[in-house]
C-alpha cells in the first residue's frame, strides 16, 4: 500500500499543475452548477473556485465567497469532528473532517479567503459565524470535536481586518481575550494556544491575553473523553510549549502559563478517566497490543511526562512549576466504554472478504502474478466478484452504516489489484457506478464525498493511463461526481489534498 501510495503521489505530481488555464466562462458554467447541489458541496466549489485564483474579476470573487458563506450554513454538520481510532467506521467518519465540509469550517474558510479582498466584509462574517458549542462527549464516543479552524480564521481576522484607529484603541485585544478567556473544553485548549502563538502583539498585549488564557485553563473541566484525545492527537503540549517560548522570548514571565496547565493535567489525569481500550477510540495506550485485532497501538506518552520532561524546562527562572507526581496522575475513577465495533460481521461481508483473497492468491497460497492475472480464469473470477459486490446491500441491518465504507474499500484494493488496462478500468467502472447511486450520500454527504474524492484524485493524477474514465467522471450521471470531477480538471488539488483521504 505505501509503494502504491507513493507511485501515485509520483505520477499527481506530474499530473499537478500541466493542464491549461481555465476560460472565465467555464468558470462560471461551474459555479452555476455548484449552487444548484448540496449546500456543503456548493459551498466547498465556489471556495475552490475562488482559491484557485482562475477568477479574474475581484468584485465576482467576493461574491463567489459570500455565496459560499451563505450556503455553508446549511451543511448537515455544525463542526468539525475527528476520530480518535486509526481503524473503523469511526476512522471513515473521521476522514471527512479532511474535506472541512461542516458549517464552521466552511464558513471559517469563507472568512480566510476574504481577508485578502475585503478585510471588512470578512470580519462581518466573522461575526456572522455561530461559535462552537462543544457538549461533553461520553466515553463511547467515537468522534471528537475540531475547531482550529475557527481559531485560524480569528486570528487572521485580528490581524488583517481592524483599521489603524481601532488598533490603537486596543480594539483586537479586546477581541482575542474575549476568546483567548472562554474555553468550554479540551478541544480548544491547542487551537487557542497557536493562536495567541501566531497573532503579532507587543509584550504588554500578548501578557493580557496570556492571562486571560492560562485563567479560563486552570478552571477548565472537561469530559475525559475529549481530554485523552486532546492529549493524545491535538499537538497541544507543543502549542503550550511554543507559547512558553514567546513569553520568554518577549519578556514575559510563562510562570502562570504552565502552573496552569499543569492543573488542567492534573484535573483530568486525577480524576475520572475513561477506561483504556487498546486500540478502541480515545483511550491513551502506552506502548500496547490492541486486544481487537491484536496489531500494535502506536506508543503515546503519559501527558505528565511529558509536562515534567518538556514543559518545566521552559519556565522563568527560579518559577518552575512542580513536577506531576505518580499519585496525581493516577485517575480516580474509572468509565466504561464500549469495545470497538466488529468490522465485517455479517455473513455476506465475511464472503466477500474471503472471495478476495482468492483473487490476490493462488492455490499454492502465492500473490498471483501480472501474468497470471492477464489469464481468461482470472479475469472471469474479477467480473464474478464484482457483481457480487455490486450485489451487496452495505446498508443491510447486518452491517449497518459501517457497511458502506467496507464496501468503498474493497473496491478500493480492487483497483490496486487489478492490472492496469482494462481489468482496472471495470474495477473503476463499477465503483463509480456504485458511488453514484448509493442512498448514503443523503444522509452522509460530507462521508460519501470522501471515497468519491479519492477516487477522482487517482484517475486525475494519471493522466496518461486513465483517459477514458476521467471522460466519463467528468460526464458522470451524479451531479456531485461531475462537479468534483471539472473542478478537478479545472483547478486541481494538489497530491497531499486528496492523498490524506485514502
Amino acid at each position: 500500500m505505501r509503494l502504491a501510495r507513493f507511485a501515485l503521489l509520483l505520477l499527481a505530481c506530474v499530473a499537478f499543475g500541466a493542464g491549461a488555464g481555465p476560460g472565465q466562462q467555464a468558470i462560471q458554467t461551474l459555479a452555476d452548477r455548484a449552487r444548484s447541489l448540496a449546500p456543503e458541496f456548493a459551498a466547498d466549489a465556489l471556495l475552490r473556485i475562488v482559491e484557485s485564483n482562475a477568477v479574474m474579476d475581484k468584485d465576482l470573487r467576493k461574491e463567489l465567497i459570500e455565496n459560499a458563506f451563505r450556503q455553508a450554513a446549511a451543511a448537515q454538520q455544525q463542526v468539525a469532528r475527528v476520530a480518535v481510532t486509526a481503524a473503523g467506521e469511526a476512522a471513515w467518519a473521521g476522514r471527512a473532517a479532511n474535506l472541512g465540509l461542516d458549517v464552521t469550517s466552511l464558513q471559517s474558510r469563507a472568512v480566510r479567503d476574504m481577508l485578502s479582498l475585503d478585510a471588512k466584509k470578512a470580519r462581518e462574517l466573522f461575526g456572522e459565524i455561530v461559535p462552537p458549542r462543544l457538549e461533553r462527549l461520553s466515553c463511547d464516543a467515537p468522534l471528537v470535536f475540531d475547531v482550529s479552524s475557527y481559531y485560524e480564521a480569528l486570528a487572521g481576522v485580528a490581524q488583517k481586518a481592524f483599521s489603524p484607529k481601532e488598533i490603537a484603541d486596543e480594539e483586537p485585544l479586546k477581541l482575542l481575550t474575549r476568546f483567548a478567556g472562554n474555553l468550554q473544553g479540551p478541544a480548544q485548549v491547542a487551537p487557542v494556544a497557536r493562536m495567541l502563538t501566531a497573532v503579532r502583539l507587543d509584550a504588554e498585549q500578548l501578557a493580557t491575553l496570556v492571562t486571560a488564557f492560562a485563567g479560563a485553563l486552570k478552571n477548565l473541566t472537561g469530559d475525559p473523553r475529549s481530554f485523552m484525545a486532546a492529549v493524545r492527537q491535538s499537538g497541544e503540549s507543543s502549542h503550550i510549549a511554543a507559547l512558553a517560548r514567546l513569553c520568554t522570548k518577549m519578556g514575559i514571565d510563562n510562570h502562570a502559563l504552565l502552573e496552569s496547565y499543569r492543573a488542567y493535567l492534573v484535573a483530568h489525569l486525577h480524576g475520572t478517566r475513561c477506561e483504556e481500550r487498546p486500540g478502541t477510540p480515545g483511550s491513551i495506550s502506552f506502548g500496547l497490543t490492541s486486544s481487537v485485532t491484536g496489531a500494535p497501538v502506536v506508543p503515546v506518552q503519559n501527558p505528565a511526562e511529558v509536562f515534567n520532561a518538556e514543559l518545566r524546562p521552559l519556565a522563568s527562572p527560579g518559577a518552575a512549576p512542580n513536577p506531576i507526581g505518580a499519585d496525581e496522575a493516577s485517575p480516580t475513577g474509572i468509565e466504561p466504554s464500549k469495545s470497538a465495533a466488529a468490522e465485517c460481521s455479517s455473513s455476506g461481508c465475511r464472503e466477500l472478504i474471503d472471495r478476495y483473497r482468492k483473487l490476490l492468491f493462488g492455490p499454492g497460497g502465492m500473490p498471483y502474478s501480472n501474468e497470471q492475472k492477464n489469464s481468461n480464469e482470472w479475469r472471469a473470477q474479477l467480473t464474478d466478484y464484482l457483481g457480487a459486490l455490486a450485489a451487496w446491500r452495505e446498508d443491510s441491518e447486518e452491517d449497518g452504516p459501517g457497511g458502506f465504507a467496507r464496501k468503498c474499500q474493497l473496491f478500493s484494493s480492487l483497483i490496486y489489484l487489478a492490472p492496469n488496462g482494462p481489468d482496472r478500468e471495470q474495477v473503476l467502472r463499477a465503483f463509480v457506478a456504485f458511488l453514484g447511486s448509493s442512498n448514503y450520500q443523503r444522509e452522509h454527504r460530507a462521508e460519501w464525498l470522501v471515497p468519491v474524492s479519492s477516487l477522482i484524485g487517482r484517475v486525475f493524477a494519471d493522466p496518461l493511463g486513465l483517459t477514458e474514465i476521467r471522460k466519463e467522471l467528468l460526464a458522470a450521471e451524479n451531479p456531485a461526481i461531475s462537479l468534483y470531477a471539472n473542478l478537478e480538471a479545472l483547478a486541481p488539488r494538489s497530491p497531499d489534498r486528496f492523498l490524506a483521504l485514502m
